[in-house]
């Protein structure tokens, strides 16, 4: 026996990439920017003011206390107080001022500058300050230094930034790619619990705060196991994932589809009344029967339907969806409860 009609599962689109880490990254690089550049600012602004080099010294201090400002922010409350582009704004004019007093020698000082940007802030924050900084110091390079120094200089820049950007964005893409796969079923493409009660949580608020109703939708294929034990767990992994492919393709932006275990799925039917639920409860149970999933069997679903009641929890709500779900079952299967109002 083969599966019919086993298209690829087609991705839930709708869902956000999960960049919390990356963004938690940025802020702690920042932060460890902050602790570590602050004492070798100070004894720098110390010599400078020594020297009577007062603009340097001044913008070395401005420096030292947006780092500190900021690095204390992110470790008290988790989010950077200035914006990268002031803090980068400050170190470009400081490093200007730098070489232009104290010869092309620092120059240098571009390269891990440039090269590190796009590991403390958004990417095209860090493309646009680049280009900004390139435009600014590849004529400062060649005003202030010889056309053979500069030319080696601006071409290796060049090279540093294109090469930094092109490993920012590899870790970036890896990053999205790693967050998918930690809330995304690897089998239907379906989310997993991680998301479950973010989602259950944001569907409540919305709820409170009058955007309409939410409603769930518990469902579980019927008889799944016979499948398993007829066909074999291939053919009973390729109806997990066609039955998911029917929920997706069924499936709102606002929606969102988890397989929280085994053969049985939920749908999260956002801004949805009860009766609109069981209409469309009732039509994923239709476009699973009227599929041919298993040659020579039937393959058919049960739905159990929930709407939000005021005062509920996001368990309260679920274990409603799960006693409908049953009831479904018991009452024959292949059917929604509550079947109408």
């Amino acid at each position: 026996m083969t599966m019919q009609n086993s298209e690829n599962i087609t991705p839930a689109t709708d869902e956000p990439v999960d960049v919390l880490g990356l963004q938690e990254f940025r802020d702690r690089s920042m932060m460890i920017l902050g602790w570590t550049a602050v004492p070798f600012l100070f004894p720098f602004f110390i010599i400078h003011f020594i020297e009577n080099r007062y603009i340097l010294a001044c913008l070395a201090l401005a420096l030292m206390l947006i780092l500190s400002a900021n690095s204390f922010s992110i470790f008290k409350r988790k989010k950077q107080l200035a914006p990268f582009w002031l803090f980068y704004i400050v170190l470009l004019m400081l490093l200007l001022y730098l070489i232009h007093a104290m010869g092309p020698d620092t120059l240098f000082w571009c390269f891990p500058i440039l090269f590190a940007m796009g590991f403390v802030t958004e990417r095209i924050i860090a493309r646009t300050l680049t280009a900004i900084s390139l435009l600014i110091l590849i004529p400062f390079s060649f005003y202030i230094s010889t056309f053979e120094f500069a030319s080696r200089f601006v071409l290796t820049l060049c090279m540093n930034c294109f090469f930094s950007d092109i490993l920012v964005g590899y870790l970036i893409n890896l990053h999205e790619k790693l967050s998918g796969m930690a809330v995304h079923d690897p089998l239907t493409n379906a989310l997993n619990r991680r998301k479950l009660d973010v989602y259950l949580t944001e569907a409540i608020e919305e709820t409170k705060r009058g955007f309409g109703p939410a409603s769930l939708l518990s469902l579980d294929i019927d008889h799944f196991k016979s499948v398993n034990d007829t066909h074999g767990h291939e053919v009973g992994d390729g109806v997990l994932k066609a039955v998911a492919n029917i929920l997706h393709k069924n499936q709102r932006r606002l929606d969102h589809v988890f397989r929280i275990g085994g053969e049985e799925f939920l749908i999260l039917l956002r801004n949805t009344k009860l009766e609109n639920a069981i209409t469309k409860a009732e039509s994923l149970r239709i476009s699973v029967e009227e599929n041919d999933l298993v040659t020579g069997q039937n393959l058919t679903v049960s739905l159990g339907v929930a709407s939000y009641k005021e005062g509920e929890t996001s368990n309260e709500w679920l274990a409603r969806a799960d006693v409908n779900l049953y009831e479904a079952k018991n009452l024959g299967r292949n059917r929604v409860y509550p079947e109408k109002l």
